[in-house]
């Protein structure tokens, strides 16, 4: 006997449209993705995407939303550390490797050109965390955990650049190297640069 397909809400059709675009991102590059990918991907037509977001816009509206939800968790994770550098880099690390696509998201510039709330919401959400590391690193500064001669700001620019820059290679070397070790040796070689004199 032949079963129906069950049809699926428009809230979980919603959000595997987001996981599809996010999965496309990672194999494709995020600029790269067509409507025709994702409704190839999810097994729909054009306009049956369409039928849950009205524009490109809004789909990336939509992914927007769901990558700033997860650095802002980053955000929340860190400031439950007593050692915010490691847990930045350690949760920023494990994030990237479940959203390959989030480096290549978050530094297209053509894409955010084209997506004004993208860009924004991405922003808004790396100054959250941005402000977050500055914080710990000033309390840690304060307890002596870290060197006082640098300032907490230039030490978060430096803990958020180096880990953007790791992810970022990670991804333009096709996952060559294993991110864990490679964030682990990353943090080991902060610890030291940042511990007290």
């Amino acid at each position: 006997m032949d079963r129906q397909r069950k049809r699926k809400s428009a809230a979980d059709r919603r959000a595997e449209i987001v996981d599809t675009v996010i999965e496309l991102s990672a194999a494709l590059g995020p600029d790269r993705v067509t409507t025709q990918h994702l409704a190839d991907a999810v097994g729909v037509t054009q306009p049956a995407i369409f039928r849950h977001f009205a524009t490109k816009t809004d789909i990336w509206e939509a992914v927007g939303d769901r990558v700033v939800k997860e650095i802002e968790t980053v955000a929340i994770e860190v400031g439950e550390s007593e050692d915010p550098v490691r847990a930045y880099l350690t949760k920023m690390a494990a994030l990237v490797r479940s959203y390959p696509a989030l480096p290549s998201i978050v530094s297209s510039r053509e894409l955010q050109a084209q997506n004004e709330p993208l860009r924004s919401a991405l922003v808004a959400a790396l100054q959250v965390c941005r402000t977050q590391v500055i914080k710990l690193i000033g309390d840690g500064q304060a307890r002596g955990t870290y060197r006082k001669d640098i300032s907490a700001e230039s030490m978060a620019r430096l803990v958020m650049s180096t880990c953007s820059g790791m992810c970022v290679a990670w991804v333009i070397e096709d996952h060559a190297f294993d991110l864990a070790t490679r964030s682990e040796e990353t943090i080991e070689a902060l610890s030291t640069m940042l511990a007290p004199c």
